[in-house]
This record gives structure tokens, C-alpha cells and sequence, in this order.
């Protein structure tokens, strides 16, 4: 399928997004994507038959009804996988608190010694750099991050340099951040897509986004594709989610954060971090795996801007030459997961062709 031209998504035409309840629909998907990223016929998606072999279920999804009306499943598919499963469920965990309260003052008083200030818009906060010698912008959305995105400086240093930057602070991170949120996870997105709608001053502006900044961006661009079509760069960093539903995140999620199962254990050390009580709800209420995928249909509408960067020893990610990612810009660093930011990657994005 060709990229949809940015005059016809102007004209509220969305490219994404299967029909409701449509089975078959679904299962072409599946069989598109897995030709598409050369994924073994062995492999199912979600890994499902691990639990019930042999059975084709529909898995709950975003979607559009017979009126083309977008719709949100009311079961999230986590909480579909978690309730055909007769296997133990985990609980979340909670974490001893007591010194989060300081460390979050500390944080944000170094903050305040630097030439970032922090606004509030449209419901979220940021971290604001203004750059006086120039109307670009870039929008950088942080990962599972510990100290308020204050761990992202290192890589943002030199993109203040050329455009003001805004940093989306996603409550609740990691750590040390007491700070009250009750924003779902399509809320924080409308809201992003609220605040860029009403922000962008000039033509020239990019998006950033890392592990798990670029679900955030995913389902931005899935959700209003016409916004992201005007950007310059959609670049996504230790990109989790690509081919979700065959790929190693999805089994993390599903075997080591929600379930145990006998003979399949991940054991990556992630995923106690995202058992955590604030993202085991997260994704056992909010996940979307068809909003949060970078699958074909995005990579294709969205070529001239994007740019994958991967580490090769990113355990989350299992990523191989393929017939898709050979229509798009990959980056391949030598780092593990959480690293890439610091692999000064954004002088190779002047490579016009995948670096494979």
C-alpha cells in the first residue's frame, strides 16, 4: 500500500485503523506484517498458542465501526491475554518511597540552574529551551526515565544549539517523582497533539522520541497522521514496538510483567521495572498493541520523515533485515537499550539509505 499524500489526510481521510470486530481483517494484518518483517510461519502473534493452541481469537484493538467512527476496545488486550490464560498471574509492585519525595526536590532545583523552564500546557507539563536565533522546534518525549528527563541533557545539548525544544514529562516515570497524574494514556496523547496543534510556529520542526516516547509517538501519528506528515523528522529511539505483535517486547510484557508461563521465561530485567504498580496499570488497563505498533502501514505513510535507531544489543528489540525496513532510514548503534542517546546518532541522519 502506497503512503497516503498529505492533501488527502487534510481532507480527514485516516489511513490507519482495521474494522471493528473483523476477524478475518485482523488475521490479514497478522499475515501482512509477518511477510513484511520476514517473521517465521512457527511464530503466532502475541505468542498466544503458548496458552491455547490452535485458537484464532480476535484481540481487542482501536478501531474504526461501519460509520468510520474510531473506537477503543473496552478490554485492553493485556487484560484479554490475562483472561484466557489459567496461569499465574503476577502482582504489581510497590516500591519503598521514602527519599523520593527529596530526590525529586534535588532534581528539580538543578533544573532551575540550567536555562530550561518548565511550562504547563494544555493539561501536561514541560521543560521549555528557547532558542532566540531560530522558530524550529523539536518535541522530545522521554522514556521510562528516573530523574524528571533530567538524564536526557547529554543528548539535547546539541539540539538546543540549532531549535527550541520541549520535553514532554510523562507522570509518572521511574522513579522519584511524587507528583499527582491522572491523565490516561490517550489523554497525555490528545493533549500532546492539543499543545503541538497550538505551539508550532514554522514549518521546520521534528519529533524525538525514546523507548518508551516513541509508543507515545506512535499512536500520535497513528491517531492525527495529518500532523505528522508536517514534520520534518519522526525519530524513534530504542523503538520498542516495532512489529508489535511478533516481537520481543510483547513477549516481555505478556511472560515475565503479567503471567508465568512454565517453559517461556524471558527473564529481562525490565520487566520488573515495569512491574511497577504505575505502569503494570499502565498496560494492563491502557495498552493498545495496534495503536502502539510500528507496523508496514506506518513506516510506509510516513518514510520521508522517519528514522529508526536501534542498538544491536538492545535485548527488547529483535530486528532483522527485512523487505519493509528496506523502505525506511534504520540507524544501528553498538549499545544496549537505554544507551542509544548517547551514541551521537544524529550525525549519521544525513544518510539517505537504510544502514544495515
Amino acid at each position: 500500500m502506497l503512503a497516503f499524500s498529505l492533501f488527502a489526510l487534510c481532507q480527514s481521510i485516516n489511513p490507519f485503523y482495521l474494522p471493528c470486530d473483523n476477524i478475518e481483517a485482523q488475521q490479514e494484518y497478522f499475515e501482512r506484517e509477518r511477510e513484511l518483517f520476514a517473521i517465521s510461519d512457527a511464530k503466532q502473534p502475541f505468542n498466544f498458542t503458548n496458552i491455547i493452541p490452535d485458537h484464532e481469537p480476535y484481540f481487542p484493538m482501536s478501531c474504526r465501526d461501519g460509520d468510520g467512527i474510531y473506537r477503543k476496545p473496552q478490554l485492553s488486550h493485556v487484560q484479554y491475554f490475562c483472561n484466557h490464560t489459567n496461569l499465574l498471574l503476577k502482582d504489581p509492585l510497590d516500591r519503598f518511597t521514602m527519599l523520593d519525595d527529596t530526590f525529586n526536590w534535588a532534581i528539580n532545583q538543578i533544573w532551575k540552574l540550567t536555562s530550561w523552564r518548565r511550562v504547563h500546557l494544555f493539561g501536561e507539563d514541560y521543560m521549555f529551551y528557547q532558542n532566540d536565533n531560530t522558530n524550529d522546534t523539536v518535541f522530545f518525549l522521554h522514556g521510562i526515565n528516573v530523574m524528571n528527563g533530567w538524564e536526557n541533557l547529554y543528548f539535547l545539548n546539541d539540539v538546543t544549539k540549532r531549535a527550541n525544544v520541549y520535553i514532554l514529562i510523562y507522570h509518572p516515570i521511574l522513579f522519584f517523582d511524587r507528583t499527582p497524574y491522572t491523565h490516561t494514556f490517550d489523554e497525555t496523547i490528545d493533549n500532546l497533539h492539543t499543545m503541538m496543534r497550538n505551539t508550532v510556529k514554522s514549518a521546520q520542526y521534528q519529533i524525538i522520541g525514546n523507548s518508551f516516547g516513541t509508543i507515545q509517538i506512535t499512536t500520535l501519528c497513528k491517531k492525527y497522521p495529518s500532523l505528522c506528515l508536517q514534520m520534518t523528522d519522526i525519530i524513534l529511539t530504542d523503538p520498542v514496538t516495532i512489529n508489535f505483535p511478533f516481537s520481543k517486547t510483547s513477549d516481555v510484557v505478556s511472560y515475565s510483567v503479567f503471567v508465568n508461563h512454565p517453559s517461556y521465561d524471558i527473564g529481562n530485567f525490565i520487566s520488573s521495572k515495569l512491574r511497577l504498580k504505575k505502569y503494570y496499570d499502565i498496560f494492563h488497563t491502557q495498552a493498545d498493541w495496534y495503536e502502539w505498533s510500528i507496523d508496514s502501514l506506518f513506516i510506509r505513510t510516513f518514510t520521508k520523515q522517519l528514522v529508526l535507531v536501534i542498538g544491536k544489543y538492545d535485548s527488547m528489540i529483535d530486528v532483522k533485515p527485512s523487505p519493509i525496513l528496506d523502505e525506511c532510514r534504520v540507524i544501528y548503534t553498538e549499545t544496549v537499550h537505554g544507551m542509544v542517546l548517547f551514541d551521537n546518532f544524529m550525525e549519521s541522519l544525513t544518510t539517505p539509505i537504510c544502514d544495515m
